[in-house]
């Protein structure tokens, strides 16, 4: 992921309509510019978690389920009905088991 893509990333979980991050600055968040970067304003931004993003950090949660999206991933489209997830506890991704975490 190169840093682009990387903060279009964040500016999803900041603008999402049930964000995980929140974002306190002067101005509403923004992309870093190509250049000069960072700037004066950006380097001013203090990002947090939100009470959401705290429930989805200890598992009870799913994002997902608060902000049904579709987009892709390299060749995944993800949507709803084609959620993967991480199990850890299985160590592979799984496939469309939206049973509670």
């Amino acid at each position: 992921m190169g840093d682009w893509s990387f903060w279009k990333r964040v500016r999803g979980l900041v603008e999402a309509p049930q964000p995980l991050l929140e974002v306190e600055g002067d101005v509403p968040f923004y992309e870093p510019p190509k250049t000069p970067f960072p700037d004066q304003v950006f380097r001013k931004f203090e990002v947090g978690l939100t009470g959401l993003g705290i429930e989805v950090l200890d598992n009870v949660v799913d994002w997902h389920a608060h902000n049904p999206r579709t987009f892709w991933i390299g060749e995944i489209h993800l949507h709803h009905g084609n959620d993967w997830r991480w199990k850890a506890e299985r160590g592979k991704f799984i496939i469309n088991e939206l049973s509670p975490l």
